[in-house]
């Protein structure tokens, strides 16, 4: 919460409420893609990505427990 505060604080935005509607707007200005799927992925890539994902080197200090299905849920809901 207080990384949110001061994120919102250095772009001079009120509440740290407010900064994913900003980050949103600010991807569709620069004209990023919102799905997974717009960037020509299929809904059976999902699964290997979560698989490696899970045996990335970084996984082991995400701030919580990550398995591959929670990996594979993340990638569903952004497809």
């Amino acid at each position: 919460k207080e990384k949110m505060e001061v994120i919102a604080e250095k772009l001079r935005i009120k509440k740290a409420s407010l900064l994913p509607d900003r980050f949103m707007r600010l991807n569709e200005e620069l004209g990023l893609p919102a799905r997974l799927r717009e960037l020509g992925l299929t809904k059976e890539e999902l699964e290997p990505m979560a698989r490696k994902a899970k045996e990335d080197h970084c996984t082991p200090t995400n701030p919580r427990p990550l398995e591959v299905m929670d990996c594979l849920q993340l990638y569903i809901e952004a497809w």
